[in-house]
């Protein structure tokens, strides 16, 4: 209650019975007395010394009217007699220890004092006191300053040890082991260091808000004394200035400055190499530009959690102050963005040019997506109002830029593209751009906490279960299963995280019941995914949207008996699919509510058909782009798969101990290369090979091709008359025709009917690869009417003396040391005709009615 409100406080007095003057002295009093009480809180602060198990109230107080006087004083303390001493206090607003821990990895593969300290001096904000815990980790303690809280301080310095070191466990604390005294089984501490706090110089946040400004790198070393291109002793060194060294191994560069010493002692900064020291992580404290770009536009917490948990691995509350806190640094603690930040947009997450859900599975559409924008503080600018406090205002500009289309990464907002369930190929993924990130989503099952022991995770070989035990596992629930078919799936989805090569591609045929399409919804269970079918559609626009929309929800795409429901409108089979082969990044598609959208990931595609006919088989546009896989054992799987296919991971810690053996093994080893993988080559390596490489009949599929080409190399192959076709090498092609080239040309023309003239086959292939030699072999083709062609093989250009046509092309073959040339096309000798035409010499032909 308001004492001023006079009405108000007299209604009371009389509800009461008491004197309305007492009422109003009582509500003063009250008023006053919390401030008071806060400044006596503030005036004294207390660090406790206790033993590790001793009880609290045992405890020795040190007390001082500063934070740090306090704790200096706990500190210079030796005559503590229970073992193993803490240091504790209650206010961590103005007292803060981060704690920086290696407790995952054991004691040997911890880092160095030496890495330790190179990592402390990098390290921002700076504390006020750090030093090498007993368990080769970090204490670093800081204190109110600059405006910030002291855990707010601490918060930052989380990004940056989380940028620095990405393995290193991070907590903020209102306590410590005291450094000075022994731990049983540890190393000794190292020595308490005092630091000068970066707050303190006044030009932090400046440092924060740049990332290669040439001015900020220019004071930066002038306040160091240091100038480009010079050399300097280690004393100097940014990083580890500690141990001496003879001679100047410290090197001023344009971008870095290096380090020899360091180099020879392997000590680094983040992931670069080690004695590189680039301006970024010496004077933003390795704390990613796309984290400090977000902070620096207020982007809102419901999207910039993304990019925190892919940049330094936050998430949770400890996420939230740390993002606070950043932008407390950059903005000063008053600025009424920074709340709103925290609270507004959510629902909202910035895709590849419209809004999504925070499952990132559907798009909003564009009714009340104005007024929920607007309420974004990126889109806001301050203003004081009458009594001059700062007010936010909506800059009508930027709102239309968040509206539309564009690429807002600029703002803040990197798209965020989300990979399901777990990443299979973070070693290249874990790279992201500054206009995209890629985040890691569950499905609804997995994300309570209770669901944590079945989400999918990576297992270290040693700890996995076996391979063969995790496929018996797999088939207990889904016998007649194919292995190698889910391996191929998994690793699919790896490659389209990659995005090298070509985009997954598989055309699975079999009998019904298979399992062509349900192992991909298994597949896609297992790795925390989900498979999406889209029926084919002649219309291209709707096909490619509906392709698009189950690739914005699902890792996996399949379009079953496309076939033969392409087929069944009358039309040819490869004109209708060629809206697959149009379909990937780069690629433009219509999404609805929004409009034209950039297509930047495409999905595992898988299409199924009881069979493919051999003009798929032999297409080379088709045939190359697809991974074929053939299945011919029924799966069972209704009896045994209790909660459906899609959630069997969940069904038991032994089904999901399965799924997590079986994906790691795919890992291990398709995707720990040191080179990209191609889908292609894992595809050959798990026994697949390419649609085009096997027809219907079992047969290399270019066996036919190779036909052609001998047949025209043939001594019996029939010439085509000059008076039609000139030049040389030309064998002529009838319909009707009973020879050796007309029958092989038969094999591979469009159509023995309409199409007899034409081979999409013949003009698609590389005929230098296919008959092993090294120069550009051509193959001439010329109509003449529907019934009748001419057709020859050729090297070099036809008006060149030196062309070589059919027969006379040769492959050189090296054995031993010399080399051997062999003719590929007769094992022996020309015909007449050929070695005329061989010869340049023209002699009578007969003559050829066509």
């Amino acid at each position: 209650m308001d004492f001023r409100h006079s009405e108000r406080r007299l209604k009371f007095a009389k509800s009461v019975k008491i004197p309305e003057s007492d009422v109003a002295k009582a509500i003063s009093d009250f008023r006053t007395r919390p401030a008071i009480a806060a400044q006596e809180i503030e005036s004294v602060f207390i660090v406790r010394m206790r033993g590790l198990h001793q009880p609290r109230e045992r405890a020795v107080e040190f007390t001082a009217g500063v934070p740090l006087d306090a704790l200096n004083a706990a500190l210079a303390a030796r005559d503590c007699s229970s073992p193993e001493p803490v240091l504790e206090w209650d206010d961590a607003t103005q007292l803060a220890a981060l704690d920086v821990d290696y407790h995952h990895l054991p004691q040997a593969d911890r880092p160095s004092p030496e890495q330790l300290t190179a990592m402390a001096n990098a390290i921002r904000p700076r504390p006020v006191l750090c030093w090498v815990s007993h368990g080769r980790g970090l204490k670093l303690i800081y204190t109110k300053a600059g405006g910030l809280d002291a855990n707010e301080l601490a918060a930052c310095a989380t990004l940056s040890v989380r940028s620095l070191a990405p393995t290193a466990a991070t907590e903020i604390m209102s306590q410590t082991r005291h450094p000075g005294y022994p731990r049983p089984q540890y190393p000794s501490a190292g020595q308490v260091t005092a630091m000068t706090p970066d707050v303190d110089l006044g030009v932090f946040d400046h440092w924060l808000g740049q990332r290669h400004d040439e001015s900020v790198i220019a004071d930066y070393l002038a306040q160091r004394g240091f100038e480009r291109g010079r050399r300097y002793e280690h004393q100097r060194c940014p990083v580890a200035p500690e141990e001496p060294s003879h001679g100047e191994p410290v090197f001023v560069g344009d971008d870095a400055i290096f380090c020899h010493k360091c180099e020879a002692a392997g000590i680094a900064i983040g992931r670069n190499r080690p004695g590189l020291f680039s301006y970024t992580s010496l004077i933003a404290g390795g704390i990613p530009s796309r984290l400090l770009n977000a902070a620096r536009h207020f982007c809102h917490w419901e999207h910039v959690r993304f990019i925190l948990e892919a940049d330094v691995g936050l998430t949770g509350e400890l996420g939230q102050l740390c993002y606070t806190a950043l932008m407390k640094l950059l903005h000063g603690r008053h600025d009424p963005r920074i709340p709103t930040a925290m609270s507004r947009g959510r629902g909202l997450v910035r895709r590849d040019g419209y809004w999504a859900t925070p499952d990132l599975a559907k798009a909003h559409g564009r009714d009340g997506l104005k007024d929920r924008l607007q309420a974004l503080p990126a889109v806001q600018f301050l203003v004081r109002d009458d009594e001059g406090r700062q007010q936010p205002r909506t800059e009508t500009e930027r709102l239309g830029i968040f509206r539309g289309v564009d690429d807002l990464s600029r703002f803040g907002y990197a798209a965020v593209r989300p990979i399901r369930g777990i990443k299979l190929a973070g070693r290249w993924t874990s790279a992201n751009s500054e206009q995209a990130v890629q985040a890691t989503v569950l499905p609804d099952y997995l994300r309570p906490d209770e669901m944590r022991k079945f989400r999918p995770r990576y297992v270290p070989r040693a700890n996995r279960m076996p391979r063969a035990e995790a496929e018996c596992v797999l088939s207990e629930s889904f016998p007649g299963i194919n292995h190698n078919y889910v391996r191929l799936l998994i690793a699919a989805r790896g490659c389209s995280e990659v995005g090298t090569g070509q985009p997954p591609r598989i055309a699975v045929d079999g009998p019904s019941g298979a399992g062509k399409s349900l192992t991909a919804t298994i597949t896609a269970g297992m790795l925390g995914d989900s498979c999406t079918d889209v029926s084919w559609t002649p219309n291209t626009e709707h096909f490619q949207q509906g392709l698009f929309e189950a690739s914005v929800s699902s890792g996996f795409v399949t379009c079953d008996e496309i076939v033969k429901l392409s087929s069944a409108r009358g039309g040819n089979v490869l004109a209708a699919l060629t809206s697959l082969l149009t379909f990937g990044r780069g690629s433009s598609v219509r999404k609805f509510y929004v409009g034209p959208v950039r297509v930047t990931e495409v999905p595992a595609l898988i299409i199924t058909d009881i069979a493919f006919p051999q003009a798929l088989h032999h297409d080379e546009q088709f045939g190359r782009r697809f991974v074929y896989a053939h299945l011919d054992r029924k799966v069972e799987w209704q009896k045994n798969a209790r909660m459906g296919v899609e959630q069997w991971r969940v069904r038991g810690i032994r089904e999901s101990d399965a799924a997590n053996a079986i994906i790691s093994y795919v890992i291990d080893e398709f995707f720990a290369d040191d080179v990209p993988p191609v889908f292609e080559d894992i595809a050959r390596a798990l026994g697949f090979g390419l649609l085009h490489e096997v027809g219907l009949d079992g047969l290399n599929r270019i066996d036919d091709l190779l036909r052609l080409f001998h047949a025209c190399c043939d001594p019996k192959a029939v010439l085509a008359p000059a008076s039609t076709w000139k030049g040389r090498g030309w064998c002529l092609v009838r319909r009707d025709g009973t020879d050796i080239v007309s029958e092989a040309w038969r094999t591979v023309c469009d159509d023995p009917g309409d199409g007899f003239v034409s081979s999409r086959r013949v003009k698609e292939i590389d005929w230098a690869s296919a008959l092993g030699i090294d120069e550009s072999v051509e193959c001439d083709i010329s109509p003449h009417g529907q019934t009748s062609l001419a057709i020859r093989f050729r090297i070099g250009d036809a008006r060149s003396p030196k062309m070589q046509v059919n027969q006379e092309i040769t492959r050189r073959d090296t054995t031993g040391d010399g080399g051997v040339t062999t003719l590929l096309g007769a094992s022996t000798s020309p015909s007449p005709h050929h070695a005329e035409q061989a010869s340049g010499s023209e002699s009578p032909r007969e003559e050829i009615v066509i």
